[in-house]
């Protein structure tokens, strides 16, 4: 018999029930046909849908599979633990690293007035004094020796401020 998909003559045996197509040529067909759908939009969103209700619904036993993995590999991750540092991957690019280091004052500045905020010693207004938009503000500070002293702006006029289009 012949196939009608590749054309090759095989025995009868090597035939699937659907007419004319060898198993092989079949097999292959449907491992195409489930990657296509796999990768459709409609199909992510229910496989997210579903896998967010499963773990909601068997929490207890999501978390003990996860721990006993945990337990049967130990060293699971540790290369890059090691490379990194104290237990954490470092998600920051080199260009950001190299930044970093250059611009400890701004990094420290900002730093405390996010802590300020959170602790509520510093509140953040919800419009930009520059322009007078509500939106997210942002902290910008003219010296870093002082870094309470903070003007609050949205981003757009944060921007132009860095960008030197506006003076303050």
């Amino acid at each position: 018999m012949q196939c009608w998909k590749c054309g090759q003559d095989k025995p009868e045996q090597a035939f699937s029930s659907r007419k004319g197509w060898c198993l092989d040529c079949l097999r292959a067909y449907n491992l195409e046909a489930y990657h296509r759908r796999k990768h459709t939009v409609k199909y992510q969103k229910y496989r997210r849908a579903y896998s967010k209700q499963y773990h909601l619904d068997h929490a207890d036993e999501v978390n003990e599979r996860s721990r006993r993995w945990a337990k049967a590999h130990p060293n699971y991750g540790i290369e890059t633990y090691a490379r990194v540092g104290r237990g954490k991957q470092n998600h920051y690019s080199d260009v950001e690293i190299i930044w970093r280091s250059k611009h400890q004052d701004s990094l420290k500045a900002s730093q405390l007035v996010f802590k300020a905020v959170k602790a509520g010693l510093l509140e953040r207004p919800k419009e930009c004094i520059m322009c007078g938009r509500e939106s997210l503000t942002y902290g910008h500070h003219k010296d870093y020796d002082s870094p309470y002293d903070v003007i609050w702006l949205c981003g757009s006029c944060h921007k132009k401020i860095h960008l030197g289009l506006i003076k303050i």
